[in-house]
């Protein structure tokens, strides 16, 4: 026989169940909705257009063109600071400097400095071996990445991944 005292108990212990239990379900269903704006979020990311190889080739022989027109131009500034330097110097005029004759000074000045060309030109080639191996490394995994799609994707060869 059930006394008050036992149901009393039973029924606060099963109100507390309850209380957890709509607790967890409030917490599921934001963690939900936080999965599917993620989802959402990533889906919209995919189909974003990512230039394909060819086009990646394009940009980059552009880019190699455009910094090498800006190092001759930069070059060449740097030869008609030296002459101006050199007619200063002839003349005998002091003249004043303004911005942009200061700004090749300094670079008319590490010119002349063989240690500074050596270590731009060391900088240089570790800059471009570092961004070949990283592109080398992206090429690599959208290819593992197309292979597994189109090969495994149907799970037809998935006893091969399991022990």
């Amino acid at each position: 026989m059930l006394t008050n005292h036992v149901v009393k108990a039973r029924c606060a212990e099963l109100q507390l169940q309850f209380t957890e239990a709509i607790s967890t379900v409030t917490e599921q269903k934001d963690l939900i909705s936080k999965l599917e704006h993620d989802l959402s979020t990533i889906q919209s990311m995919s189909s974003v257009q990512r230039p394909d190889a060819e086009e990646n080739r394009m940009m980059h022989h552009t880019m190699r063109a455009l910094q090498s027109e800006l190092d001759n131009l930069r070059a060449d500034n740097i030869k008609l600071y030296e002459k101006i330097k050199f007619l200063q110097s002839y003349g005998g005029k002091g003249g004043k400097s303004d911005d942009t004759e200061l700004r090749y000074s300094s670079q008319y000045e590490e010119r002349l400095d063989p240690f500074a060309s050596f270590s731009r030109k060391v900088l240089y080639k570790t800059a471009w071996s570092e961004s070949v191996g990283r592109d080398c490394a992206a090429y690599c995994a959208k290819k593992y990445a197309d292979h597994l799609h189109k090969f495994h994707e149907n799970g037809e060869n998935g006893a091969m991944w399991q022990e």
